[in-house]
């Protein structure tokens, strides 16, 4: 698995394009005696407040940015003013309008599955859980109906009304409904299928999975191209076995320096890409709590000390 250096070049050049044809047909009011003077007072008050603008188009995103992107991706101011504020905040709508536009005007994508939640009655193959089960793990299918009666519907009565196999909540699962107020909705992206319960893919994940519990109490430093750690070494003999592997392998092999790494899929036409992004074989995954301080009483503890390397 090759890292895809173009993988965000397309997405960028449109957020390029679309950036200066909204701005440009956005009217800027004319520069006119009586403005000089609030121009020269505007600018001052601009450079005072530098970081706020700052900070306030990084949440706007790069629609209603003043700079026009040309040549070599560089940056060149673009004239905005003189504005009253009356005149500013009409601009922001414009923008806003024509951005809402033009992401309403990009089509649903499709979304298809795998087809194992239609082959399998009994729904081993799909995700429930949360939900009740019996002895054998499987779904009570009555709560599971009802489940996916309240995703079709989404009504709240309805996600109340879910049979939980606990006593621990579903989390937020009326989120996905929620509307946001910038990019695209979520229709609008493209998410490729997962692997069928019966594909060599499956298959692989899930003894990656169990490799990753095993060496859990490893410490990072056994795993080396150098090491003797017989756990590491018998789960890369074992990994580069498989056919359907999809995590990262420079030169097509998998190595203890770059065991258990991420990649990331891509939907590219109707199948999935695999791609490994930059950075992700430097280092290993690590738990966010072990890296950033945690709040105890009125001070923070950091959890560094505890990690071995």
């Amino acid at each position: 698995m090759q890292s895809d250096p173009n993988c965000g070049q397309n997405s960028q050049q449109n957020s390029h394009t679309n950036s200066n044809s909204i701005t440009s047909e956005v009217e800027q009011p004319p520069v006119t005696g009586t403005n000089k003077k609030r121009r020269s007072l505007r600018r001052r008050s601009f450079l005072g407040h530098a970081g706020i603008f700052t900070a306030a188009g990084v949440v706007a995103g790069v629609v209603g940015s003043p700079f026009s992107y040309k040549r070599e991706n560089a940056a060149y101011a673009r004239s905005i003013g003189p504005l009253t504020d009356e005149e500013f905040r009409e601009n922001a709508y414009q923008v806003r309008v024509k951005a809402a536009q033009a992401n309403r005007e990009l089509p649903i994508l499709p979304h298809p599955t795998n087809g194992d939640e239609e082959r399998y009655d009994n729904k081993i193959a799909t995700d429930t859980r949360g939900l009740p089960h019996d002895n054998l793990g499987e779904v009570d299918l009555n709560a599971y109906n009802f489940f996916i009666k309240a995703l079709r519907s989404g009504s709240f009565d309805d996600f109340e009304k879910i049979t939980l196999g606990g006593t621990r909540k579903l989390v937020n699962p009326i989120g996905p409904l929620a509307i946001s107020l910038q990019g695209l909705t979520p229709p609008q992206f493209a998410v490729p299928p997962a692997p069928t319960l019966t594909s060599d893919e499956q298959a692989a994940e899930i003894i990656e999975l169990y490799w990753q519990a095993l060496l859990r109490d490893v410490p990072f430093s056994e795993f080396q191209d150098n090491t003797s750690n017989p756990l590491v070494l018998a789960a890369v003999e074992d990994l580069n076995k498989l056919s359907a592997y999809r995590g990262p392998k420079p030169n097509s092999r998998v190595t203890p320096q770059n065991l258990f790494r991420g990649s990331v899929n891509y939907v590219s036409g109707k199948t999935a890409a695999y791609y490994t992004l930059p950075g992700v074989t430097v280092g290993h995954f690590i738990s966010q709590f072990l890296l950033l301080p945690a709040p105890l009483g009125r001070a923070n503890a950091s959890n560094k000390s505890i990690m071995k390397y």
